[in-house]
């Protein structure tokens, strides 16, 4: 028996590469808890389930973060350091994801128009599994939602 070659990718079918999550700092993997600063995240990675890897956006220019060059003027910046594939209860980033009071803990953005461009989504995931210091744990965390 052959698989048709679109059911045999693990990606998902709802959310795009490069769509935008509106989220709180404080639903990443890793956070105190404390921070409520509201934050834009891109989608480098899907799974089948619908389980994101995420990489935060920031507006920082601090060394360690790159531009996203023909992404709103270059204003946007992202960081090298990590990709997120789990929240701050250790469950995958999934869309469905809510808080107890019902709340979505990662909101996607709808339109199109905001979704970062394929080009730049593959260059920000390349320097992310590269980074020296914590590429080799990036590339173990995309691997494990890949289910690998």
């Amino acid at each position: 028996m052959t698989k048709s070659k679109s059911n045999s990718k693990n990606v998902s079918k709802t959310i795009r590469h490069g769509q935008i999550i509106h989220t709180r700092d404080d639903f990443f993997q890793g956070s105190d808890g404390k921070s409520s600063k509201s934050r834009m995240a891109v989608v480098v990675e899907t799974n089948r389930k619908d389980e994101m890897a995420l990489v935060k956006l920031t507006h920082s220019t601090k060394n360690s973060t790159k531009s996203i060059s023909g992404y709103r003027d270059g204003t946007s910046r992202y960081s090298t350091h990590d990709v997120y594939t789990k929240d701050n209860k250790g469950q995958p980033i999934s869309s469905s994801t809510s808080t107890r009071s019902g709340k979505k803990k990662f909101i996607l953005e709808r339109k199109k128009t905001k979704d970062v461009p394929k080009s730049q989504v593959n260059v920000i995931k390349k320097d992310v599994v590269k980074d020296p210091k914590f590429g080799k744990r990036n590339r173990k965390r995309l691997r494990s939602l890949k289910g690998r």
